[in-house]
Order: structure tokens, then C-alpha cells, then sequence
């Protein structure tokens, strides 16, 4: 019999210190998850936990040194929790890191948190925490992942080619971004609901949050009504310059549109052909409008 039901994942609820491991291989639905879903349902399902077969993709030199800047920055000391830097005492259970490239990690980092007043925005919150909920529409369970979560809102930090207004909409496009934003900031109006409601999980919640008890800091955000949601850009290339940067109403719009289309799309089509693998294509016959071409120049 084939399953038209989503597959059975963590319970709605806000999670602290989930492992990336265990968060990318839930069921629910996720931001990129919505990109791919956005192109075709086979383009997810084949990345997708509902693919039995998904590999694991190789991380490049390049998304490496991103992710380690991403956990200096937004971890700070526990950094070497897991990485044994040259020069300190080797412990065979962390992942070595070169001299040449910590060296590289904290100009990347100091150059955000050596501006006054940019060290503190990252102590009053709590790094890489995830959050689960249930579409009230389709009942669909989606899922977030926060880099950087406050009281009022949260930080995702980004790093880009290029600063220029053009390259970094580019990002946005290719990326789903505006997806991102409207995505996440649903999730933080929709589990406040239910941790007031008493409806959510709250999961390894740390015992100090932004030098707050984290119950006083969990119900201060619980209670909040703003959500402010902000990018941090920086530049993957030394001097790795970097700014904060929001969407402007329309492309927020045109997220939200995109996150109910998706989100439709994916119960449509879970209930249509299952947790299996979708046809790759279809018999019927489309024609080619001269709209879709772009015109030559003749000049």
C-alpha cells in the first residue's frame, strides 16, 4: 500500500543543541526543502529523508572554511569543543585545524565582532536552535533552523562573493532567501503560540541565556510580540567586509507566496504519489512559447 502521509518526525516544539545530524534528517519540511520543492518534487525528494538512497554530499574546501567561521562567530569559545587548533593540547576526538587557517577563521570573525558593539549581539541569545511546527492549512510539519536566536527575533549570517547590492540579490534569488525569511519568521509566530498555549517541546533548554536563567529567557521570547529578522552579508575573501541587511516589503511578499505555493504543493503531490519517487516526467506534449526565447540580436 503506498504512503500518502508524511513520515513521522520530531513533535512540534523548540529545540536547543539538536545536532545538524539529526535535524537534516527529519521529515519535516524545511526552507531549502521548499526551493527544491519550488522546482520540481523529484529535485526534493532525491535530497529529500523520504529518499532512502540520499548521499551525502562532499562539502568543498571553501563551504568547510565557511561553516568553521559560522561556529567561531556564533559559538565563540566552544569552537574548541570541537576543533583542536595547532599549538593547544591534542586530543584525538577533535577535528584538527591548521594554524594558517584559525589564523584565517579570526580575521573573518574579528573583523564583525571587533566593531564596537558587535561582540554583544552575540551573547543575548542562543546559537543553532531548531524549531518544528505544523501548517495549520495542510498540516504539514515544517521545521527551522536558526543561526542566531533573540528574544525579539533572529540573525542569519551569510557568506557571499561579493558585497554589491546586485551580487547579493543574486544570493537571495538563487538561494531562496525571501523564502528563508518569511519561512522562519512563521516559524517564530507559530511556536510562541504554542509555548503559550503549553503545546510545544522544549528541549535541552540551556540553564543561561544571554546571562538570563533560560526559563525567565524562554518566556521573555515566548511573550515577545516583535520578530525582527536580519541578514548578516560578509564577503568569503579577505578583508572579509560585511554589513546587515533586511528584505524590503515586496520581496517579502513574494516570499510568503512562495512558502504557501510550496507548502501546497508538497501535500498535493504527498498525496498524489506518496513517499516514493515522483515520475521524472510526463507523456503529455508541451509546446515552446516565443515568450520563453530569448530574442537574437542581429547588430
Amino acid at each position: 500500500m503506498r504512503k500518502t502521509k508524511q513520515p513521522p518526525g520530531l513533535a512540534e516544539g523548540i529545540y536547543f543543541n539538536l545536532s545538524n545530524e539529526a535535524y537534516h534528517a527529519d521529515p519535516a519540511l524545511s526552507h531549502s526543502g521548499m526551493t527544491q520543492v519550488l522546482v520540481s518534487l523529484a529535485d526534493y525528494w532525491v535530497r529529500s529523508p523520504l529518499n532512502p538512497k540520499r548521499k551525502e554530499y562532499k562539502p568543498s574546501d571553501a563551504m568547510i572554511f565557511g561553516d568553521r567561521c559560522h561556529q567561531y562567530l556564533l559559538e565563540g569559545k566552544d569552537f574548541f569543543k570541537r576543533y583542536n587548533v595547532r599549538g593547544m593540547a591534542y586530543d584525538p576526538k577533535k577535528t584538527p585545524v591548521s594554524t594558517s587557517e584559525f589564523e584565517k577563521i579570526r580575521a573573518s570573525v574579528e573583523a564583525i565582532t571587533t566593531i564596537p558593539g558587535m561582540a554583544e549581539h552575540f551573547t543575548v541569545g542562543c546559537p543553532e536552535v531548531s524549531i518544528f511546527w505544523k501548517d495549520p492549512t495542510t498540516g504539514i510539519m515544517l521545521r527551522a533552523r536558526y543561526d542566531y536566536l533573540y528574544v525579539f527575533g533572529a540573525l542569519d549570517y551569510k557568506r557571499i562573493k561579493g558585497m554589491d547590492d546586485y551580487t547579493i540579490g543574486r544570493a537571495v534569488r538563487d538561494q531562496g532567501l525571501d523564502i528563508q525569511h518569511a519561512h522562519y519568521c512563521e516559524g517564530i509566530r507559530a511556536i510562541r503560540r504554542k509555548l503559550r498555549a503549553g503545546k510545544a517541546v522544549v528541549d535541552n533548554l540551556p540553564e543561561v541565556i544571554g546571562g538570563e536563567p533560560g526559563q525567565v529567557w524562554l518566556d521573555a521570547f515566548m511573550n515577545e510580540k516583535a520578530i525582527m529578522y536580519r541578514f548578516l552579508f560578509q564577503r568569503s575573501t579577505p578583508p572579509f567586509i560585511w554589513e546587515f541587511r533586511e528584505l524590503e516589503a515586496e520581496p517579502l511578499r513574494e516570499g510568503e507566496d512562495a512558502v504557501r505555493i510550496a507548502i501546497q504543493r508538497y501535500s498535493e503531490n504527498l498525496a498524489k504519489y506518496g513517499i516514493g519517487c515522483p515520475p521524472l516526467g510526463h507523456r503529455e506534449v508541451k509546446t515552446i512559447s516565443t515568450y520563453h526565447i530569448p530574442r537574437r540580436n542581429y547588430d
